[in-house]
């Protein structure tokens, strides 16, 4: 006994690539016609996968005149990373470390939900004052 099997989303053959609600429809027949046909529909619904950052949430750099940033990922390709405000960050200086906080967020897309979250990065003095300092001063 030869089978035919078709299974069919949506009255279409393809393939199941995006979150969504989908009606599922098996049917099973014989080649040769000896039995009757079997049908079997489904509703199946297909959720957002959860969306998560890649990055260490709390992040050091060291201080070089110019703007300090984070960095940050999705562990998808679907959506973009939104970087918050970074005045904070301006307060950094070349004689004294300072942390500052950065919101990070991503909308929701087809396939993912939309995520939001806190990164700090902290901001080491520049090293070549310090070193300056410690070196010149001994020879004083």
């Amino acid at each position: 006994m030869d089978l035919n099997v078709v299974i069919t989303k949506n009255d279409e053959t393809s393939l199941f690539v995006n979150a969504g609600n989908y009606v599922i429809t098996a049917s099973m027949a014989t080649v040769d016609n000896n039995y009757q046909l079997v049908e079997a529909i489904k509703n199946v619904e297909i959720e957002k996968a959860d969306s998560v950052f890649i990055g260490s949430q709390r992040q050091v750099t060291t201080y070089n005149g110019l703007p300090q940033k984070v960095t940050v990922a999705l562990n998808h390709n679907e959506g973009v990373v939104v970087y918050g405000d970074y005045s904070d960050c301006e307060n950094a200086h070349l004689s004294s470390s300072s942390t500052c906080t950065i919101s990070v967020s991503a909308e929701a897309t087809e396939n993912y939900k939309a995520i939001s979250g806190n990164f700090y990065l902290h901001i080491n003095p520049y090293l070549e004052q310090q070193l300056r300092w410690r070196c010149c001063s001994k020879h004083r």
